[in-house]
């Protein structure tokens, strides 16, 4: 079983420990702090005071906690570790408490590799996984079993592509990308011509390169480039769901939440974080840092760095919905445009008979 003392927590979290009579003592569980049922040697995290009544109850045997909210907890069996993030030192410590089950270096003996692949050192290669000619893996890499590796792919060092992934030729990973199951990287975009009804082929040239240390989900699909790459820069997260078209860039550290749709030729700049099933139009930029609220519809360029953008209707009352949708429609506006200008043409020169009258 994996455990991590009290000490290591408060070092590893630059945390302070308070109530710690056990420095040694071991952490082996996340408790989620959502019941008051103990949990033995167990570790929870509070940004809110939602949890506060469990905790106090004794749900757990110590908890990551900012130094105002650590006033309230007066249970004195817990051992309280004050940080700055409780969300960000949950994540240090989860990442130590991790149950994954790890895999063993080798190859299986049903994987394909053609004598032209390169394979690094500590790689591990799962059951039916087909490599093409020239691919290149790194070290200390994973393969999961069915994945499908096109020609001249290169991967980088400990890279994780998780079962029946499929990448096509020419696709680049850098160190540390991580892969989930049933994604697709550099299938052809979405590029056609088209002659009197005929829809005519552009070949897709390009490819798709993943900076280092980017996480994409499942079910994604990213298509290669026409003419130029497809990009997605160092540390970005990418959710299940997700289609990006050919030639997008994705800047370093942005956030795309699950469902979202990108048309062709869009750039994101840096940090950006973008809510679930969002659309944007093709052949557009989002600036640095923008944030886009879920269900948004994008049709043109954010170009103001740091602002949040929304557009989707928030649910409500069937009937009330309806009456909206109506007063909305576009005649209905129009004819309410109309009559608000009517409206004003009439109090002012109502105003100038009174001006008149003075």
């Amino acid at each position: 079983m994996i455990s991590i003392t009290l000490s290591e927590i408060a070092q590893l979290t630059s945390g302070t420990l308070v109530n710690c009579a056990d420095l040694n003592k071991e952490i082996n569980t996340c408790h989620p702090l959502d019941n008051e049922k103990y949990i033995a040697n167990s570790i929870g995290f509070i940004k809110d005071k939602n949890y506060l009544p469990y905790v106090n109850q004794g749900c757990t045997d110590a908890v990551l906690v900012t130094e105002k909210l650590a006033e309230e907890i007066t249970n004195d069996k817990v051992v309280k570790i004050i940080v700055k993030d409780p969300y960000v030192a949950f994540a240090k410590v989860s990442q130590k408490l991790d149950t994954t089950p790890r895999v063993k270096p080798g190859i299986h003996p049903t994987a394909i590799i053609p004598e032209s692949c390169q394979i690094g050192n500590n790689v591990h290669i799962g059951a039916y996984v087909v490599l093409g000619e020239n691919v290149v893996v790194g070290d200390n890499s994973i393969i999961e079993n069915h994945s499908s590796v096109g020609d001249n792919c290169i991967l980088g060092n400990n890279v994780r592509l998780h079962p029946h992934v499929v990448l096509y030729h020419s696709v680049k990973l850098a160190d540390f990308v991580v892969v989930h199951s049933l994604t697709v990287l550099g299938a052809d975009g979405f590029g056609y011509a088209n002659e009197r009804g005929k829809w005519i082929k552009i070949p897709q040239v390009g490819t798709t390169t993943i900076g280092e240390r980017t996480e994409i989900g499942s079910l994604t699909s990213i298509d290669r480039g026409a003419l130029h790459d497809t990009v997605v820069e160092n540390d970005v997260i990418i959710d299940n769901h997700i289609h990006l078209g050919h030639n997008c860039k994705v800047g370093m550290g942005t956030a795309m939440a699950g469902g979202t749709i990108v048309a062709g030729s869009v750039t994101f700049g840096k940090y950006c974080i973008i809510g679930g099933a969002s659309v944007f139009n093709g052949h557009i930029k989002i600036a640095d840092q923008v944030s886009v609220t879920g269900m948004a519809m994008v049709p043109h360029s954010l170009t103001e760095s740091g602002k949040v953008y929304s557009s989707g209707i928030p649910v409500e009352d069937n009937r009330k919905w309806l009456r909206s949708t109506v007063m909305l429609r576009y005649d209905n506006l129009k004819d309410q445009a109309s009559r608000l200008k009517q409206l004003e043409k009439q109090v002012a020169e109502l105003t100038d008979l009174l001006k008149q009258d003075k």
